[in-house]
C-alpha cells in the first residue's frame, strides 16, 4: 500500500511557525522547495492557474476563509507568483483561525512536518495534532484519512487501530476513495474492526470504480487469487488492466506473468471489460 503520511519538506515554513509558536530555521533550509503529498490529487479539481494573487488577495484581506486558503496554496506552489511557503502559512493561519477545515489541515501538515524535522519541537507537534483533529472533525476527508493513518501507525499520537478505522470510515462515507480503500483493507484484515470480507469488497469496489489505482490493483489481485471473493480470472485481469492503464507498474508486471497462463478468450474478455470502464471525471474540490 503506497498511501502514507509522508513528511513534506516544509522547513522554510518554520520561519512563520516561529512567530506562531517557537523558533525558525536557517537560510539554507529556507531554500528547499515543498514536495506534494500523496493525497494532493484530491485538490486538483480547482485550477490553480485561474487563482492569481491579484484576484484572490482582496477577498482574502476581507476575511474570506476559502480565498485565504486558496491564496495560501497559490503561494505554496508558486502558481502565477513566486513560491513563498512563508506567505502560504500566513494565509493558512488566517483561515484556520476561522475554523475552516481545509486551512486547518494545510497548517497541520506544516506543523507536523516541522515537528518531525525537529525532535524537540513538542509544541509544534501538539499544535499540528490539534489542527489535524479539528480538520477531521470538520469533515475534511483528507484530514480524516491522514488522522486515521496517524493512529494506525502511532505517529504523533498513541497507536489505536480502532480509532484509525473510525476516521477511515468517516472519509469513506464521504465518497473519498483513499478512505474507502483504507476502510476496505481494515475490514479485510480485521484490523481495528470485525473482519468482514463482503463489506471489504463493497468498499474496495467503490474505491476502484472511483478511479483509485491502489484499490483497482488490490481488487484485481483478490479476484485472481480468490482472496475474500470468488475466484474470477476475468474480473481479476479486468481490474489489473484498468490499474495498469492508470500507470500502476505492479499491475503491468502481474499481467505480464499471467499472459501465458490464461486462455485467449479470458484475456480478450478482460481487455474488453477494461476498455468499457469509464473513469470518473475527476475529484471534487476539497475547499
Amino acid at each position: 500500500m503506497r498511501i502514507s503520511l509522508r513528511a513534506l519538506d516544509w522547513r522554510r515554513i518554520c520561519a512563520v511557525l516561529a512567530l506562531l509558536l517557537i523558533a525558525g530555521v536557517t537560510a539554507a533550509e529556507e531554500k528547499k522547495a515543498p514536495v506534494p503529498d500523496a493525497f494532493d490529487w484530491a485538490s486538483k479539481g480547482w485550477s490553480r492557474a485561474d487563482y492569481t494573487v491579484a484576484n484572490l488577495k482582496p477577498y482574502a484581506v476581507q476575511g474570506y476563509a476559502r480565498a485565504q486558503t486558496i491564496l495560501g496554496f497559490v503561494h505554496l506552489y508558486g502558481n502565477g507568483t513566486k513560491k513563498d511557503p512563508v506567505r502560504a502559512a500566513h494565509w493558512f493561519a488566517k483561515a484556520a483561525a476561522q475554523n475552516y477545515a481545509p486551512a486547518q489541515h494545510a497548517l497541520a501538515r506544516l506543523y507536523l512536518a516541522a515537528a518531525k524535522a525537529d525532535a524537540k519541537a513538542g509544541a509544534k507537534q501538539k499544535k499540528g495534532v490539534a489542527l489535524m483533529r479539528a480538520a477531521a472533525r470538520g469533515n475534511h476527508p483528507i484530514a480524516q484519512v491522514e488522522f486515521g493513518l496517524m493512529f494506525e501507525r502511532g505517529q504523533f499520537v498513541k497507536r489505536d487501530s480502532a480509532r484509525a478505522v473510525l476516521w477511515f470510515e468517516r472519509a469513506a462515507r464521504q465518497s473519498f476513495a483513499p478512505g474507502q480503500f483504507l476502510y476496505a483493507l481494515a475490514l479485510a484484515k480485521g484490523r481495528g474492526v470485525a473482519r468482514n470480507q463482503a463489506a471489504a469488497h463493497r468498499w474496495g469496489l467503490q474505491a476502484a470504480k472511483g478511479g483509485y489505482g491502489e484499490a483497482q490493483y488490490w481488487l484485481g489481485y483478490r479476484f485472481l487469487k480468490g482472496d475474500g471473493v470468488k475466484e474470477s480470472p476475468v474480473d481479476g485481469l479486468t481490474w489489473l488492466f484498468i490499474a495498469a492503464h492508470g500507470g500502476d507498474v505492479r499491475a503491468r508486471r502481474v499481467l505480464a506473468r499471467y499472459r501465458a497462463r490464461v486462455f485467449e478468450d479470458v484475456w480478450k474478455r478482460a481487455k474488453a471489460k477494461a476498455a468499457a470502464f469509464k473513469p470518473p471525471k475527476g475529484p471534487k474540490p476539497v475547499f
